[in-house]
């Protein structure tokens, strides 16, 4: 019941865009400095000169955010080798607490932003389970629950 709790957001939603807030589909998003649980500084201008566009995942390191992990690990990861995708802790409040959570969880493969100050979370309207695609114009390409790969995978195919 905790963890349920813990979570305050529907563990099966819909597919749905972001209609509020900044990070909409179309927009155009600024270049962003912020740090990564390992310690090292995450640029979105230097991981966008070297990939296609860059996948943001919003996990609580729940059960829901767990098996979208997978998803993406297993399903995208490799498959889109050119694409970087990136996990944001927007819940834990030190970067030692998100690393341990990563671990624990076995999720070693991504990078982990550790949003303790929110940046992420309110420039792209980040929440729980919510995936955001950014390309090289620093356009967002999807903003939205994730719930259904197919969408991702369409728009990742159109890169």
């Amino acid at each position: 019941v905790l963890m349920l709790t813990g979570c305050q957001e529907d563990l099966l939603p819909e597919s749905e865009s972001q209609e509020n807030g900044s990070g909409q589909v179309n927009e155009t998003v600024n270049d962003f400095n912020t740090q990564l649980n390992t310690g090292d500084g995450f640029v979105l201008n230097q991981r966008l000169s070297q990939a296609d566009a860059v996948v943001f995942y919003f996990t609580m390191w729940c059960t829901a955010c767990a098996g979208h992990t997978s998803i993406i690990k297993n399903d995208f990861e490799t498959e889109y080798a050119n694409v970087d995708f990136v996990l944001v802790d927007y819940v834990s409040s030190t970067t030692a607490y998100s690393r341990s959570q990563q671990q624990n969880e076995g999720f070693t493969s991504f990078d982990v932003i550790v949003d303790t100050d929110n940046q992420l979370e309110d420039a792209l309207s980040g929440t729980m389970g919510s995936i955001v695609v950014i390309d090289t114009n620093y356009k967002v390409l999807m903003n939205e629950t994730f719930n259904n790969s197919a969408k991702l995978k369409t728009v990742l195919d159109q890169l």
